[in-house]
């Protein structure tokens, strides 16, 4: 019996295991986990050292507000409490920020990294081999971080405008919830499979075509991913290596 293309999707994402190990390219794993650890640990702190700066301003900003007024800005329990807690949030918000967009902000980066993979995965499946050079590896990364920059904003503006429409109707709050998840899945899916799509010579407006087409298998390879990720260290060893293996393996050149 056929597979749907979520089921498809999402089981290709953990059927790439055997497949990595099969063809003993199991040393992506590792290159993956280290670049975005080190990736990641760039990120928090900047997202950290950016909140603090932005707190501080706000604080002085604060305090010449209340000078400007005649209104005591001397520091007393209270104001150091509500300092405390601002400056509490803002931290938490950087940190919240950088951990939402580092999966964009990764692939962007490991395009080529992710792109080599996938011809890899494709070229044991198939036996087909494609031609290797600087500017290809070049136009790869760049449509890679096109990709990856347009879905991100995509995803943003549809979780802004559910974000509106839950503050309209608080009970709908599980309902978008639950598509907010969907949305990001199917873009992440997206991100993936255009390796796949970039080799097959696929223009970009085709590629978003063949991809609402199969919305079910970006949205099952997104959920694979998502699932990975919420495994501490484990997720960052194997997530992007393979939903990356999983598309290539289990997507069919539609030429």
């Amino acid at each position: 019996m056929e597979l749907s293309g979520f089921s498809k999707g999402f089981i290709s994402a953990f059927q790439s295991f055997g497949f990595v190990f099969k063809h003993r390219f199991v040393h992506f794993y590792f290159y993956s986990f280290f670049i975005s650890l080190a990736l990641l640990i760039v990120f928090l702190w900047l997202g950290w050292e950016s909140a603090s700066w932005l707190a501080e301003l706000t604080m002085a900003k604060a305090k010449n507000v209340l000078a400007y007024f005649n209104i005591s800005s001397e520091e007393n329990s209270y104001s150091l409490v509500l300092t405390f807690i601002f400056n509490f949030i803002l931290r938490f918000l950087g940190i919240y920020l950088v951990l939402k967009f580092s999966k964009y902000i990764l692939l962007v980066l490991l395009s080529p990294l992710f792109a080599y993979v996938s011809e890899v995965a494709e070229q044991k499946r198939t036996g087909k081999k494609y031609p290797i050079g600087f500017l290809r590896i070049l136009k790869d990364a760049m449509r890679g971080v096109f990709i990856a920059l347009r879905n991100m904003v995509l995803e943003v503006s549809w979780i802004f405008l559910l974000f509106v429409l839950t503050l309209l109707f608080p009970p709908l709050a599980l309902f978008t919830a639950i598509l907010s998840f969907v949305i990001g899945a199917y873009f992440y899916g997206f991100s993936m499979m255009d390796y796949c799509y970039e080799r097959w010579g696929l223009s970009i407006s085709q590629s978003i075509i063949y991809t609402r087409k199969n919305a079910g298998f970006a949205i099952g390879l997104g959920v694979a991913y998502s699932l990975w990720m919420m495994v501490p260290v484990v997720g960052w060893i194997f997530a992007s290596v393979n939903t990356a293996v999983g598309a290539a393996i289990a997507l069919e050149n539609p030429k």
